[in-house]
């Protein structure tokens, strides 16, 4: 008798497992459909998307995003310098988690539409943070001296190993970049 009590009590205790575990299962699964989106917005440069540059290596990373995390992107492209403050503001009053600006250019105004709206995060690419911004901006920026550098050393090395091997290639051991618009960070790059 005593042995069908303990089979009856573990069979209860398993059954009990397997319910809790159902339920929290359950529960993170309902957590994870009620689980709010990501908003990522961005407002381009003048050069709108297409430019094969700025533009378009930030919306390849919000599509990246997209597709790999789940975010939900929108984009608004700048026709002109006025549309700045615009754009901004619009992507965060339409309900947008954060609203990155493109291009250096944008400076003054993604720091103005953090400063007008600090309930609202907001971010600058190639453009520096300093101590008296807004606390909901931040200042993203990169070492394009360093890619520069690396891509030299791979052009130079190139050179001189294979140059009889491409009509590309010098024997003088010579390399030169292309580069284009002579802006800050294009100027990083050629340092």
């Amino acid at each position: 008798m005593k042995k069908g009590w303990k089979i009856l009590m573990l069979l209860a205790v398993v059954a009990l497992l397997f319910t809790a575990c159902q339920q929290e299962e359950e529960a993170a699964d309902a957590a994870e459909e009620k689980a709010p989106t990501i908003v990522a917005s961005m407002a381009t440069d003048v050069g709108g998307l297409g430019d094969k540059s700025f533009n378009d290596g930030a919306y390849a990373g919000l599509e990246m995003a997209r597709d790999e995390l789940g975010v939900e992107i929108n984009v608004i492209e700048s026709k002109q310098q006025t549309d700045y403050i615009p754009n901004l503001t619009g992507l965060a009053e339409d309900g947008s988690d954060i609203v990155f600006a493109v291009g250096f250019l944008m400076e003054q105004a993604v720091k103005e539409a953090a400063a007008n709206m600090p309930d609202h995060y907001f971010a600058g690419i190639d453009i520096a943070a300093g101590e008296d911004d807004p606390e909901n901006f931040q200042g993203i920026l990169y070492k394009e001296e360093q890619a520069g550098y690396l891509a030299g050393v791979v052009a130079g090395m190139m050179t001189k190993e294979y140059a009889g091997v491409s009509d590309k290639l010098n024997d003088e051991n010579v390399v030169g970049v292309v580069l284009g618009m002579f802006v800050p960070p294009v100027e990083r790059y050629e340092v």
